[in-house]
This record gives C-alpha cells, structure tokens and sequence, in this order.
C-alpha cells in the first residue's frame, strides 16, 4: 500500500521558512 503525503513544515533556520515536502510512504502494514 502505498501513501502519498504531503507536509508543510515551517524551519525558521532554513533559507526558505516555509517549504512543503512531498514523500510517498510504502506502507506494508494497515
């Protein structure tokens, strides 16, 4: 099974403070 999952993380140190990471996750468990 596979996730995909969107997260929008805020870093006040990086150079750009609000940045959003897309991950898909492979879930093998339910």
């Amino acid at each position: 099974m596979k996730v995909s999952v969107v997260l929008t993380t805020y870093n006040g140190s990086s150079e750009n403070p609000i940045w959003i990471s897309y991950k898909t996750i492979d879930k093998e468990e339910n």
